[in-house]
C-alpha cells in the first residue's frame, strides 16, 4: 500500500493527533528530500506553526503539520509509510500503532521491544513517485 498523507480522512487525522504528545517532535524529525542531511522544517517553522495553532487556525500541531506537510514535494508527496518512520524516530509509539495496523493492516502493534526492528524495515523503503520499491 502506498497511500499518501493527503488520502487520510478527518477521522483518521484526529486518532493520529490525538495519539501525537510531542508533535514538534516528529516535525523536527523529518528531513528535507531535496537537501540531504538537513531537516525539512526549521525552528522558525515550529514555532510558525504553534503561533498558527494559538491563533485558531488549526484545532492541534499535528493536525496542522499534517495539513502543511502533505502538501508539499513537487514530484513525491509524504507517503503513510514516512509518517510512520518519523513517529516511531520521535518515539510515539501509539500514533505509529494506529497507522501501522489500521492504516497499513499491520498485525502486530508497535512496542518499544520491536521499534527498532520496524524502523530497520521502514529504512529500505524508496518510493519514488508511486512506485514502492
Amino acid at each position: 500500500m502506498n497511500k499518501e498523507v493527503r488520502e487520510l480522512n478527518n477521522f483518521q487525522r484526529q486518532e493520529i493527533s490525538e495519539a501525537v504528545h510531542d508533535w514538534k517532535k516528529v516535525m523536527a524529525a523529518i528531513p528535507s528530500y531535496r537537501y540531504r542531511g538537513q531537516n525539512r522544517f526549521t525552528q522558525n517553522d515550529i514555532d510558525t506553526l504553534e503561533q498558527e495553532v494559538t491563533k485558531g487556525t488549526y484545532q492541534s500541531g499535528m493536525l496542522g503539520l499534517l495539513a502543511e506537510w502533505e502538501s508539499m514535494g513537487l514530484s513525491r508527496r509524504p507517503h503513510l509509510k514516512d509518517l510512520l518512520k518519523h513517529l516511531l524516530q520521535a518515539d510515539e509509539l501509539a500514533a505509529a500503532s494506529f497507522i501501522s495496523e489500521n492504516l497499513l493492516n499491520e498485525e502486530e502493534p508497535i512496542t518499544e521491544e520491536n521499534k527498532v526492528e520496524k524502523l530497520d524495515k521502514l529504512k529500505d523503503v524508496v518510493i519514488i513517485g508511486n512506485i514502492q520499491l
